[in-house]
């Protein structure tokens, strides 16, 4: 019943409004105070262009303009301005009501999401280790047999060799197809179990030593991060080498 409709959209943790085509808000839960620090008096006030980041404003009108000329419902994000001058990030859908001249919107606050995104594309473009996102390919008997590029970052770009804008969306064996078979099954047993792994291998296709770390993402699905580990390998061997001829030469000498 209607009293069921207004506890809801007065205790909603989203924020809801009915807003008409002339740019003003018209109706306003307690949930927009709360998030952006404004009263409701100040938000029905003004015109809501008042309250949106200025470098969304363009976007924010041009949406409104498809809005208000009939799409049922639109998705999209934009900025808010605060009270004590912080942005929220908005996610938005929107439904017009055009013989009535208003518009039913539900907006929720994705500034924390949206700022987990943004730490972790910078983390993914900056990390010195290379990474990449790969799903595994299967035969008809459920055999792993290759896996697919998904994606990649600049560092394995650069310890690679290979160009993310080459090798998305192909497999290994497409791109190396001398790739030794114990990567595809050393991945698949990641991908299939869940359960994170760690070595040290060396790759033919790429001459190198790596210490590799995995894990799974999702089913049939893995994430590898490769550390060139080429030089301490080489330093090893010499160390070894070192240390075995000086054996030789201890035994060789005359008690």
């Amino acid at each position: 019943d209607f009293s069921k409709i207004i506890k809801i959209f007065t205790h909603s943790i989203d924020m809801l409004c009915i807003a008409g085509f002339d740019g003003y808000f018209k109706l306003l839960n307690p949930a927009w105070s709360k998030t952006l620090g404004w009263s409701t008096e100040e938000l029905l006030s003004r015109p809501w262009n008042d309250f949106v980041h200025p470098e969304d404003l363009q976007k924010t009108n041009t949406i409104n303009t498809v809005i208000i000329d009939g799409k049922e419902a639109y998705q999209f994000l934009n900025r808010y301005i605060c009270k004590d001058g912080s942005i929220k990030w908005l996610s938005w859908s929107s439904f017009p009501y055009p013989k009535e001249g208003i518009m039913y919107g539900i907006a929720r606050d994705v500034t924390n999401q949206i700022a987990k995104e943004a730490e972790y594309t910078a983390l993914f473009s900056e990390m010195l280790d290379g990474f990449a996102l790969h799903e595994m390919v299967y035969d008809e008997n459920g055999i792993a047999v290759d896996y697919r590029f998904i994606d990649v970052n600049p560092a394995y770009e650069n310890i690679t060799g290979l160009r993310a804008s080459d090798i998305i969306g192909k497999t290994v064996l497409e791109i190396l197809p001398n790739t030794e078979k114990y990567w595809i099954q050393a991945f698949d047993k990641v991908a299939q179990t869940g359960k994170s792994t760690q070595f040290e291998n060396y790759s033919n296709e790429f001459d190198k030593h790596f210490e590799v770390k995995a894990f799974s993402p999702a089913k049939d699905q893995f994430v590898s991060i490769f550390t060139d580990i080429t030089d301490r390998k080489k330093a090893e061997h010499e160390l070894s080498e070192s240390e075995e001829y000086h054996r030789s030469l201890f035994k060789a000498m005359p008690d």
